[in-house]
């Protein structure tokens, strides 16, 4: 017998699964699921405005890196907020890029819901944009706004200082 070809397998042990138990302190899971689904649009976003890629690992390494750890799963409590702002001022950063308007198919609605929203909440007036857009573009609304009268509404708005909020009254009280 000429060429006998045995087969031989060998079963290999499941790989062990990690399982990160962390201590007190550190983020929930709806700040984690939060944090995910950040990280998702932005990597969506880069991919989709960049020429370089963005990938699931390094979106992972930048997030950690700004909070100070070598996972999320150990981000504190405390670092929550300042991991949302990062995000938030990448994505920023890459709708302010000049090719914006064109590969980022959400642009409009992402600066027209930012002006409406800074408006609102920031400066105290839902309309604090129409009297710059009246008279700056002669329009009435933000979606008669070209792309460029748009962008320039955004920085517009976004620079605007609030209104500072008056400091409460106290009676003069006894200072002995």
């Amino acid at each position: 017998m000429v060429g006998d070809v045995n087969n031989y397998t060998v079963a290999r042990p499941p790989r062990p699964r990690v399982v990160v138990t962390p201590g007190e302190g550190v983020v929930t899971d709806a700040q984690k699921a939060k944090i995910n689904e950040l990280r998702l649009d932005w990597i969506t976003l880069h991919n989709s405005i960049k020429k370089t890629p963005l990938t699931d690992a390094a979106a992972w390494v930048k997030i950690n890196r700004k909070a100070g750890v070598t996972s999320y799963h150990l981000i504190p409590g405390e670092r929550f907020d300042l991991v949302i702002q990062y995000i938030k001022r990448e994505m920023a950063t890459l709708r302010a890029m000049r090719s914006a308007p064109k590969k980022d198919a959400t642009w409009r609605t992402t600066r027209i819901s930012a002006i409406k929203a800074r408006s609102k909440n920031q400066l105290g007036d839902p309309d604090a944009y129409r009297p710059y857009i009246a008279k700056n573009f002669s329009a009435t609304s933000l979606t008669d706004l070209t792309d460029e009268a748009l962008q320039r509404t955004y920085s517009y708005i976004m620079a605007k200082k609030p209104a500072a909020q008056a400091a409460p009254e106290f009676p003069d009280a006894d200072r002995s």
